[in-house]
């Protein structure tokens, strides 16, 4: 009877200590909710740089000699050389000093516009390349940085300048293709690529640039992004509601929804959301909200503010 009673007590110790055991490996699960708001934010933060430069280039052209107009625009902290603009040629040198983008950036490094030779940009079809040399974006309230090197090819898909549109007339469509070297502020360098379709509107005295996917992978239809994130994971983004940008907010998301796929643990994002996550209207928000499952099955969510 006490060797039962002993081997029995044995076994529920044995049992018990595997239950603890157990439930501190389910406990020690690393909070991956830091790395889920990275890989969010910075997908965020280098569309952003990346609209930013179209911005610039849209802005030059539209007071050029190259689109049909009378002087070079002026862009933020940029010197502009037009030495060799008889051959299609613009060059952006950034100071790294003048505080740029609603006041919140400096630039570093340069930026090449090129246009093939007699072609106008406001012509339907013609195409824009844009060279990206060691240009360095820093955000000024924290210091962090993203360097781009490589291209972007941009369409003049229906043609016309967006500083000719009118308030509730047609819109301009531009489509992007970009193929580039990401230099991230903690030294890791990642290739990127993007396939993008914007379509430009004014309506009321306000701007709105509405994008879309414009590419397929893997079955996987409306993807604008993909490459490699900092930490070596390879992913691709999906649009799955076009995201819509507003003049009004300082050319943030204001509403839409993408897809962060082929992550061990992908993320939805919805865009144009209050500080606790709900999804506002008629008034700039404060930023996106990312839900996933994490390790342990549970489903997560966060709100990330724009900067």
């Amino acid at each position: 009877m006490e060797k039962r009673f002993f081997k029995t007590s044995i076994l529920i110790a044995s049992l018990a200590l595997a239950f603890v055991s157990c439930k501190n490996k389910v406990e020690e699960t690393p909070d991956d909710s830091q790395e889920q708001i990275t890989t969010s934010s910075d997908e965020s933060d280098v569309n952003s740089a990346v609209d930013k430069i179209l911005e610039d280039a849209n802005n030059l052209l539209s007071g050029s000699s190259l689109s049909g107009g009378r002087t070079d625009g002026l862009i933020c902290g940029a010197t502009v050389d037009s030495a060799l603009k008889a051959n299609g040629i613009l060059k952006l040198t950034f100071d790294g000093s003048t505080a740029c983008v609603y006041g919140t950036r400096t630039r570093t490094g340069s930026i090449t516009i090129s246009l093939p030779e007699g072609t106008k940009w406001s012509t339907a079809g013609a195409v824009l390349t844009i060279t990206l040399d060691n240009y360095k974006v820093t955000r000024i309230s924290d210091g962090k940085s993203l360097t781009f090197n490589g291209t972007k090819k941009i369409t003049n898909v229906n043609g016309g300048l967006i500083r000719n549109l009118s308030d509730g007339g047609a819109s301009v469509v531009h489509k992007v293709r970009g193929n580039l070297s990401i230099t991230f502020d903690d030294g890791t360098q990642r290739a990127w690529q993007v396939a993008r379709q914007r379509t430009i509107k004014l309506a009321s005295s306000v701007y709105t640039v509405t994008i879309a996917g414009d590419t397929a992978i893997l079955g996987n239809t409306n993807i604008d992004t993909w490459g490699v994130n900092r930490k070596g994971n390879a992913f691709y983004g999906v649009i799955s509601e076009p995201i819509v940008l507003s003049s009004a907010c300082e050319y943030h998301a204001i509403s839409g929804a993408k897809e962060h796929k082929r992550l061990a643990r992908e993320i939805a994002v919805v865009f144009g959301v209050d500080a606790s996550g709900n999804v506002v209207t008629g008034t700039c928000p404060y930023g996106f909200k990312i839900t996933w499952t994490n390790a342990k099955g549970n489903t997560r969510t966060a709100v990330v503010a724009y900067r």
